[in-house]
């Protein structure tokens, strides 16, 4: 519903109309829209459009999202600009991830190392050694 909106505001570098797009896909929650926000999440060297989308994935509280933020979390091009992205991780079980997330809370600077406790703290079930 939005993906054409969307593309098009984020290759004319339109960044107030791309964030009124994803404001509207994370109130709706539209999973459509997932697959092009991967794409973009992935592929951005712009930080602050990076964590806008991780959000709106974020908001999808859909699963499938998990892989890609911890994937784009490991990149070396976000040193610096992981705290939002692990942010994200939130909603979801990242107990999976926890060779990730205590390598980030070990090597992060303190706003990833905070959220990485967060993640790691809120798990449901024990870690085993």
């Amino acid at each position: 519903m939005y993906n054409n909106s969307l593309k098009l505001a984020i290759e004319n570098e339109r960044f107030d109309e791309t964030e009124i797009i994803l404001e509207e896909i994370s109130n709706s929650k539209d999973i459509q829209a997932i697959p092009l926000l991967i794409e973009y999440l992935r592929s951005t060297e712009n930080a602050l459009l990076r964590n806008s989308i991780a959000l709106t994935l974020s908001d999808t509280g859909n699963e499938d999202v998990v892989q890609p933020l911890i994937d784009v979390i490991n990149d070396p091009k976000t040193l610096g600009y992981r705290g939002t992205l692990l942010y994200a991780l939130e909603p979801f079980d990242c107990s999976a991830h926890i060779e990730t997330l205590v390598y980030h809370l070990i090597n992060g600077n303190y706003e990833v190392q905070a959220q990485a406790y967060q993640l790691i703290k809120s798990f449901k079930k024990e870690i085993p050694n």
